[in-house]
């Protein structure tokens, strides 16, 4: 004999399927992240004019202070454009 569940029921376990590997997706994924060489190599590569390494790292970190903040990436854009 075969068992048929309701419409409702088979909808609501895919759901629950879904959101299950969805959950799982979002917990293995590698977090994004940068340190300070990535930077600077990354407008190296870009061929990026800078006068001070020094300068350019503390305006790096205060874009993603920013952006961590809620800034959005054009206001991040403009003060790193901007020397700060």
């Amino acid at each position: 004999m075969i068992t048929t569940y309701p419409v409702h029921l088979r909808a609501i376990t895919v759901g629950l399927c879904v959101a299950a590997a969805a959950v799982t997706a979002t917990a293995l994924a590698a977090p994004a992240r940068a340190d300070q060489y990535d930077f600077v190599s990354m407008l190296d590569n870009e061929g990026v004019y800078y006068s001070s390494i020094t300068n350019m790292i503390d305006q790096g970190k205060m874009a993603c202070r920013m952006l961590r903040s809620g800034a959005g990436i054009p206001a991040a854009l403009d003060y790193v454009a901007g020397g700060g």
